[in-house]
């Protein structure tokens, strides 16, 4: 039985699965860097979950006006309204529908990359430990800045669609409120 500790050891032996030997240091590196670069991938899903899910909730301006009609109700306090189209609210479905397979593919990627990191570290091999959390925080670093730029570049000409509704936009009416 392995000790749950954690070792500076430089050799891996059936690791993660059978027959994933590192006898030599040129394999151990090897193996060090593919959980250096998957660490890195699993903050780059997660950074690209995040900016999907903002864009999935983000209406462009250009496609605002195609998409509501003026209500005949003027109130006081509001001024004019306006509703959605029938093809403005299919449209909008169809956006929430791609943008939800493409978050759940995502989703499933995360928790594959997760687990095998994480049976890594469970190794208790102090070299993958730090590999990955080097990783990560790189991976963050880098991803991050570019998922923070990516939705803030985006902020003065879209409007948020009203979260109020189900996934599937099934209520008559939607409502935008602007951004700002």
């Amino acid at each position: 039985m392995m000790g749950m500790y954690f070792e500076f050891k430089d050799s891996l032996h059936n690791f993660l699965i059978y027959g994933w030997n590192t006898s030599t240091l040129s394999s151990f590196v090897g193996t060090i860097f593919i959980f250096f670069f998957a660490a890195m991938m699993l903050e780059g899903i997660m950074g690209m979950l995040a900016s999907l899910r903002d864009r999935s909730k983000v209406l462009p301006a250009s496609v605002k006006e195609r998409l509501l009609e003026p209500i005949s109700e003027n109130s006081p306090l509001i001024g004019k309204s306006k509703s959605l189209t029938e093809s403005g609210e299919k449209l909008i479905k169809q956006k929430k529908i791609k943008y939800h397979i493409g978050m759940s593919l995502l989703h499933v990627a995360k928790v594959v990359v997760a687990y095998v990191v994480m049976l890594a570290v469970m190794s208790y091999n102090a070299w993958v430990f730090v590999t990955v959390v080097i990783g990560s925080a790189l991976g963050y670093l880098i991803f991050g800045a570019i998922q923070h730029k990516i939705t803030t570049a985006d902020t003065p000409d879209t409007h948020v669609i009203n979260n109020q509704d189900d996934m599937l936009g099934t209520h008559s009416q939607t409502s935008y409120e602007p951004i700002g």
